[in-house]
Parts: C-alpha cells; structure tokens; sequence
C-alpha cells in the first residue's frame, strides 16, 4: 500500500497530478552529437559575481574585490555618506579634501566564512590607513601594515584612508590574504580547487553582461583599475588567465551594445591571450529573451526585423562573424541560447539559423517551482521540498526540454546548457517558508534530484553543462544559487557540488579530475 502523502504535499495536486500523467517522450530526432571531449569538458560552471561581497573570494589580493568608495568624514562622525562627490584619479584612486576621507568594504557578506589570521597592506604614498569592523591595524610602518581579523564576521573589513600627502597620495594598495602577502600569487588557491573539477567557465556575472553599459573597446575593464567591483565587470586580462590557468575551456559574453570596433578588439585580443588548445563558447549577451534585461529592449530598438527571434540572430550572426575571422572554426562554438521553457520562440529562432551559421543551441535547465513556491509548507521537510520540485519538473519541464532536444537535433545542433541547477527562490521579503527552501539545498534528495537531471540531460544528447553558479550565500528568497556557500567551505561537504562532480564521470575518469 502506498503510504499516504504529508499534509504539505496537499497544497501541490496539480503538480502530483502532473507528474504522474505526463509520459516524457524521446525526441523524434536522434540527437546531434555532443561537442568533442573529455567529460570533465563538459562539465562547466557559472562564476558569481566579483565584488566585495562575492564568497568565491577570487583574488589572493582581496582588494581587487573592494567596494566603490564611500565618502565620509576622516574622523568617523556620522553621517556613514557624505553627498559631496568624491574626486577620483583614473584608476580609481581617491583625492581626498582636508578632513575628508575614503571608504572601502572586504570581504563583506561572508557569513563569518574567510580566513582569520593577518591580512598584509602595502600601498604607495604617504597617509594614514585604518581599519575596523572585523579588521583591526597591527604593525604598521610606511608603505605597510598589518590587518589583524581575529573573529571573522558577516560584517567584513572597512579600510579607510583618513590622511595623505597631496603631492604623494596613497595609491596602489594591495590587501593580501594571510600567507600571500609575497604577492607573487594572482589567484585565492581555494577559489582554483574549488573549480579545478570543472574543464568550461562562463563568466556573464563576472563580466556584467545583464544591462551592460560597455560599447567602445576604451570602456572596458581593466587590470590597473583599483577594483574590479564596478559595473564594467572583471577585466578580460583575468578572465583569460584564470582559463589558462584551470585549462579551461572559455564561454565569452559578448555586451549587448558593443560596437564594430569592440567586437574586432575583443575577439583579437582572446586569439592572442587565451592558451591555443582552449575552445570559446562565444553568447551574444545574456538571456536577451528576458525582458527583465535592458539588452532585451535595447536589441528591440535597434536592430531591424519582422520578429523578435530575427532580432536576436542578426545580432548573434554579427557577433560570430567577428570572431571567426580570429578563431579557427575548430576553436569556436557559436552558442544561439534560448529560453528552455518556451519551445514556440525556440522553434522560431532555430529557423534563423541555416546550416553552418552556429555551432550549438543553449538553454537553461533548472528545477522550479514558480510561483508555486509560495505555497511550500513553512514545517515542510527537505524531502518534501525536494519532492515538490522532481514533481513539477517531471510534469512540465522535462516535456518541454525534450521538445527544445528535437528542434536542436532537426538542425543538427548540439545541445548545451548555458545554466543550470535548481530554482528554489521566494522573492518575498517576509516569506514564512524561507528556512525549509534552504534547508532543502545540502541534503541526499538534492542530490539524487540533479543525478536525475544530469541523467536526463544525457539521454536528450545534451553535452556541456554550466551549472549556475559556484558559490553563493544559501538565502532562498534571492537564490540559493551557489553550488557551495564559500570556497572556503570543504567542498565534498555540499550535496549539490558532490552532484556536479558526479554527473559525467566515466569508467576510468577519477573523480572530480580535469
């Protein structure tokens, strides 16, 4: 005898109902074949965004990831921002007037998670630098001082220029992580294990890519600026070494209002930096379907069509054009993404594309719920939550997956998933059931759900898979999106990354090897 359901699971009947009446068809095609090499190729990541708040904690050199300047008094009175604007140099550096001084958060939005221990600062010019929060000043002397963090917090590090010499004014400042202050190590070596398992990285959130202000080649990011938390994303001088380092394969954004000359300079520039044997993933832009995205309206306005879908491939088609005259056509996958649930807009992007004009059509491949979400019982288990999730996947989601697997199949067009994993987000600020979504995430039935996925996903064809994303604070009413919550985390603690390692392990491949 069946046992009978939770009370929780009566708030669900339609996506019981669902889940079982549905038949999960094949596609009536055979699938394309999956892009060449080894699992671990296939086995991709999304990089969260780099800030002061980012728990992937990227850089050895913790200032890179600083906030903007806030302006304050110098002597800590009130208010915490000043109106005035505060003078910056070009690479970001601040002029600062008598009895004014300069602001900026580490490390913040932690969780308590980041290293304690001493946390070296060198910088040229002559002031006076403070620390407080979870920081306090140790050993100082010129050029360099020692930040003490004895009980790390949420709170993070306020560094705070409160003095400098006009004519010789603190500049180039560095805030190494404890062991690293012999600067001679670009990257958080907890950062590169805790990507090493996976052979792609997509860097949209690094770069910024959703309302992108970037047009010209001269408005890009760049390595001298003082930190590469601003809207123009993470310079591309980092984003190619970090694949180089992890050879890694790359999947590029291309920003929605680049220009002519952008594209050429972007696109030669990876020829030139990125190691020979890596492949590009080249996206024009990010979800451009969405219209909760700028590059949505902008493409509208800008770009001749009779539809949408039109709009879209003719601005994909310029992108990829600029590209091939850099990159060997065995080197670039030109990725035509598209919303996963909407096969009716699928089927009529595809049809833009004849054959020859891309290499790969992507959507995204997540578990939800919706608005159902809010009706999740506040006491529900994991296995309840997770239980509503495999229901409503198993009644809409995969149909309409193995829809978009036929119309990629028809082109012969390979199949391969920009993002990925599951959607548990309650946008509500006062949602009651908030800690049984988080409460969801790092458990067994998590787990055997993305086995699941992952398992359905290769019998649609599908290749490479870019989860979304690495790591992240585990907060359902924003997303718990992060694979781990730190990397300072041990990794196999996390049910979800155990699941990417595993999901395209082959006999002989160890695991979680590149």
């Amino acid at each position: 005898m069946r046992p009978q359901p939770h009370p929780a699971w009566r708030r669900f009947p339609a996506l019981l109902l669902s889940a079982l009446l549905v038949a999960c068809t094949a596609p009536a095609q055979d699938p394309a074949p999956p892009l060449a090499g080894p699992p671990s190729k296939r086995r991709g990541i999304n990089l969260s965004k780099a800030c002061h708040y980012s728990r992937e904690v990227p850089f050895a050199d913790v200032f890179q990831l600083s906030s903007p300047w806030i302006h304050q008094n110098a002597d800590s009175t009130k208010p915490w921002r000043l109106d005035e604007a505060l003078e910056e140099t070009a690479d970001g550096w601040p002029v600062l007037r008598p009895g004014r001084g300069a602001a900026t958060l580490l490390l913040r939005g932690q969780g308590g998670k980041y290293p304690a221990g001493d946390y070296v600062c060198t910088y040229r010019g002559s002031g006076r630098i403070t620390a407080s929060l979870d920081g306090r000043v140790g050993d100082a002397e010129d050029g360099r001082l020692v930040i003490e963090v004895a009980n790390p917090s949420d709170e993070g590090i306020l560094l705070k220029i409160v003095e400098q010499d006009p004519q010789d004014p603190i500049r180039d400042l560095h805030v190494w992580l404890p062991g690293y202050e012999d600067g001679k190590r670009v990257w958080n070596q907890a950062f590169l294990d805790a990507l090493r398992p996976f052979g792609t990285l997509r860097f949209m959130d690094w770069q910024r890519t959703n309302n992108s202000v970037q047009v010209r080649w001269a408005e890009r990011s760049l390595p001298s600026h003082r930190t590469q938390d601003s809207d123009r994303g993470v310079c591309f001088e980092h984003v190619l070494a970090l694949c180089n380092e992890l050879d890694a394969d790359l999947w590029l954004c291309v920003p929605h209002q680049a220009d002519d000359g952008y594209l050429d300079a972007l696109a030669s520039f990876v020829a030139e930096q990125l190691e020979p044997e890596l492949r590009v993933y080249l996206e024009y832009s990010n979800e451009v379907w969405n219209g909760m995205f700028e590059q949505r309206a902008w493409v509208e306005a800008n770009t001749p069509g009779g539809s949408f879908a039109e709009q879209y491939a003719a601005r994909c088609k310029r992108a990829f054009a600029a590209f091939a005259k850099r990159l060997p056509a065995e080197r670039l996958v030109r990725v035509v993404a598209t919303q996963g649930a909407n096969v009716h807009y699928t089927k009529q992007l595809v049809a833009q594309f004849a054959a020859g004009e891309a290499d790969a059509l992507s959507p995204a491949y997540y578990l939800g719920l919706g608005g159902a979400v809010k009706q999740i019982d506040p006491d529900a288990t994991p296995a309840e939550v997770v239980g509503a999730l495999r229901a409503a996947w198993q009644g809409e989601r995969k149909g309409a997956m193995e829809q978009v697997a036929a119309l990629a199949a028809g082109k012969q067009l390979p199949l391969v998933a920009y993002e990925g994993g599951q959607h548990l987000v309650n946008y509500d600020k006062q949602a009651p059931n908030r800690v049984a979504l988080i409460r969801a995430q790092n458990t067994p039935d998590m787990e055997r759900l993305y086995a699941d996925l992952f398992a359905h996903w290769k019998q649609l064809g599908g290749g490479l898979f870019c989860a979304y994303s690495l790591a992240t604070a585990q907060d359902a009413r924003s997303g718990s999106w992060g694979h781990l919550d730190s990397v300072f985390d041990p990794p196999q603690e996390s049910a979800k990354y155990r699941a990417l390692l595993e999901w395209w392990a082959e006999a002989g491949e160890e695991r979680g090897s590149k």
